[in-house]
């Protein structure tokens, strides 16, 4: 007796185009695309076949494993500027911190609006009721500048 039903899209050619878009490192949307199918049929397909879901994660680190292999190729063939890239990123003794002294006074000036102003209208919060409409604040004391 026939089956009936839709055919299957998940034909050998299409897992073949998806196991090809997992290698290439695409998303499981993207490779749907690139396989011409609907995202839902390869989530459905997962489920009914966990160990193609495995399979498909395992393919998916397989770009970043090829990166890592290629930096490594490079670093063994004496690039040094993939060296030091490598090893600012990987070795915090080689990461390039700057640190910045400062001496003397920030001024940090504060707008307040009104309740009819635009901002307090767009962002619907209530107003600031203060008497002054600016007060300078020093980083140092984090208090109001005397007049």
């Amino acid at each position: 007796m026939a089956e009936i039903g839709r055919p299957t899209v998940m034909t050998p050619e299409t897992i073949a185009k998806l196991e090809e878009g997992f290698i290439s490192g695409l998303s499981d949307r993207e490779a749907c695309l690139y396989a011409n199918i609907n995202p839902a049929t390869l989530y459905r397909f997962c489920e009914e076949n966990p160990d193609f879901s495995e399979r498909k994660e395992l393919l998916k680190e397989q770009v970043k494993m090829n990166a890592k292999f290629n930096v490594a190729t490079g670093i063994k063939a004496g690039d040094k500027p993939l060296s030091t890239w490598y090893l600012e990123r990987r070795d915090k003794a080689f990461n390039p911190k700057q640190e910045v002294e400062h001496s003397g006074n920030v001024v940090i000036n504060l707008q307040t609006y009104g309740a009819n102003d635009s901002l307090s209208m767009a962002t619907g919060k209530a107003p600031i009721t203060d008497s002054s409409d600016q007060k300078s604040v020093q980083s140092d004391s984090l208090a109001p500048e005397s007049a």
